[in-house]
């Protein structure tokens, strides 16, 4: 399985809009089911957590009909985006072989070094 984060990745968005896709990403979505895996679809979208940033969110409404959920749905078909599902939140952290995020930092028993690009980072969005 392949994660692929949805927000500024798939979709150049303005949360909760969804904007233009991001060059790349549906020949990507297709070489990787090509290549046999699954896709699952992740986003800040469906998350249960702090509804006080998310206030268009309900918390009675299911997570797959919130109205950011079925936009982001609703522009991958559109859009002919190939994936498997959309990762809701009810199964935990997903057991994917790939994470594609543009949020992402690589771990590789390298604490020193994320510590350091965080801590840049941190700074500079500080200043």
């Amino acid at each position: 399985m392949i994660a692929v984060d949805f927000d500024k990745t798939l979709c150049d968005s303005n949360y909760p809009l969804c904007g233009l896709p991001i060059p790349g990403g549906k020949e990507a979505l297709q070489l990787f089911r090509d290549l046999g895996y699954l896709i699952l679809i992740f986003s800040c979208r469906t998350c249960h957590w702090h509804y006080d940033l998310y206030p268009n969110i309900k918390r009675e409404t299911p997570t797959l009909e919130r109205e950011s959920v079925v936009a982001m749905k609703t522009w991958l078909d559109e859009h002919g985006y190939a994936y498997d599902e959309i990762d809701d939140g009810s199964r935990g952290k997903a057991d994917y072989t790939w994470l594609v995020d543009d949020k992402g930092i690589h771990f590789n028993r390298n604490w020193p070094e994320v510590m350091a690009f965080i801590a840049a980072r941190t700074k500079k969005c500080q200043q």
